[in-house]
């Protein structure tokens, strides 16, 4: 019996395993005939990139953008028969104007197989050094986003006037939140070094 009972619990758990990993596969497709759909910043522009599965078709597809992933506009379009018999087909398309310091939401309509999951990218303008700062509410922290579009590992520091070093951490996005609760009213100095490039700047911490 105790055999048994061990058996049954060894089911469960790799049934429980099983529905988990399902539900997440599904979760992360975007739509049953795309292997996949990605969003990047480039320069001043939004570029989309998918691609349809080979053996899968449709007949045109609009690219629709949204500011609160709700409501969408139309901003493009691709006529005619999508996809090929044979082989994946890639497909790219950019966004000339898209909305400035904020979050767009993109989405595709593959015909009338319906929409694709959206895909969400923070377009932010960048300054003259190449990077964007600002002193999130309540001046707890510091948000500064910087070009990454390899997704490299990048070093990201923090010194006082003095030249310590007082911060340290890593990230492979194109943006980093640096916490400011613990230090004193004074200047202070980022520096962020990836294979990209290396940026600086300093800010004022009101403490």
């Amino acid at each position: 019996m105790k055999v048994l009972a061990l058996y049954n619990k060894i089911f469960m758990f790799v049934v429980v395993v099983l529905l988990t990993t399902t539900g997440t596969a599904i979760a992360q497709t975007p739509h049953p005939i795309l292997r996949y759909f990605t969003g990047s910043v480039l320069d001043d522009q939004v570029r989309l990139s998918w691609a349809i599965f080979g053996g899968s078709s449709c007949e045109g597809i609009i690219i629709q953008r949204s500011i609160d992933g709700v409501v969408f506009e139309t901003i493009g379009d691709i006529a005619g028969i999508c996809g090929s018999p044979d082989a994946d087909v890639p497909y790219t398309f950019t966004d000339e104007s898209p909305l400035q310091n904020q979050i767009n939401y993109y989405r595709l309509e593959l015909g009338s197989q319906g929409y694709s999951t959206p895909v969400s990218v923070n377009f932010v303008l960048l300054n003259d050094q190449g990077y964007n700062l600002r002193l999130n509410s309540g001046q707890k922290s510091v948000s500064i986003v910087f070009p990454n579009t390899g997704r490299d590992i990048a070093d990201v520091e923090l010194f006082d006037i003095m030249g310590r070093r007082i911060h340290y951490n890593q990230t492979s996005e194109s943006y980093t939140t640096i916490p400011l609760t613990s230090l004193p009213a004074g200047i202070y100095i980022f520096r962020i070094s990836s294979n990209e490039k290396l940026i600086s700047g300093k800010f004022y911490s009101p403490g």
